[in-house]
This record gives structure tokens, sequence and C-alpha cells, in this order.
């Protein structure tokens, strides 16, 4: 293993297990209850948004290690979370509407996973708890769109 990819793996280990253990049980199948999927979704909402505040502002100024990161995270993060949305968030997200249970689409974590790595806050106004919109056209102003879904070959989820 490169010391590149030791170094993503040991920062996504740190950094981001909780995001992606908060969507870990059930999130194979189809046969989590509801009210099981919408605590899922609360937890990683709140430990989303906890990794992303602590992580917005760190900076990798070495091109290939950014993109090593980028990458690691897309396909551990947005992976499990694309692959949970599309078990369980359409129908949430309709019925919770205005609740705020089911924040973000999946292009949505993926912008602002695009967007770490720079400084600064990420996104516009940054990400908050009282975040409750979902739309593709949350994208940051850095431009790089749905990076990582389509880098990972992830399919729109609309």
């Amino acid at each position: 293993m490169s010391k590149v990819r030791q170094y993503a793996a040991s920062y996504e280990k740190m950094g981001w297990t909780k995001v992606i253990s908060s969507l870990s049980k059930g999130c194979e199948g189809k046969t989590m209850g509801r009210d099981d999927a919408r605590k899922s979704f609360e937890r990683f909402n709140l430990s989303f948004e906890e990794a992303y505040r602590k992580q917005s502002t760190w900076v990798v100024t070495d091109p290939k290690l950014r993109e090593e990161l980028k990458v690691s995270l897309g396909r551990n993060v947005l992976g499990r979370y694309y692959e949970f949305y599309q078990a369980h968030g359409t129908a949430l997200r309709e019925e919770t509407y205005g609740e705020g249970i089911v924040r973000y689409a999946p292009e949505d974590v993926g912008n602002y996973l695009s967007d770490l790595f720079y400084g600064g806050n990420g996104g516009p106004g940054g990400i908050s708890s009282s975040r409750t919109t979902m739309s593709s056209s949350s994208s940051s102003g850095s431009g790089s769109g749905s990076w990582p879904l389509r880098h990972l070959g992830i399919g729109k989820s609309r």
C-alpha cells in the first residue's frame, strides 16, 4: 500500500468512521423498518455535519493526496449513503417532508465532500444542523458539481 493510501485510510478512520457506521446496519437491503431507517438518517445527519465542520478547515496542498482522499471518502461515505438513500430515502423524504429527516440527496453529500481540503467552510454558508432543504443546486462555489457521483460511476438518484 502506498504512503498516500495509508494516509488516506488513517485519515478516513479518524475523521469519518462515525459517519460511515451511522448507516451500517440495514444498509445492504430493504429489510430495515421505517423507524430504523429514520434513526439512521438522523444519526447520519448529526455525524456528517459534525465531521464536515471539523474537516472543512483542513487544507491538503498536494493534489495527488487531495484527490486520493476525495476518492476514498467518495467510495466509502458517499457510496454507502447512496445505497442507503436509494433503499430508504425517497419514501422517508416524502413522508417526513419539512421535518429534516432526509436532509441530503447523494448529490449534496458529494458536493460537500468534493469541497473538502481547500480550507474555509466548503459550501455556501457552511453546513449547519438547521439545513433542511435538499437540492442538487446546493452545490458549492467551487464548480465541482456532482464530481464524486460521476467519478465513482454512481448515477443520479432522482
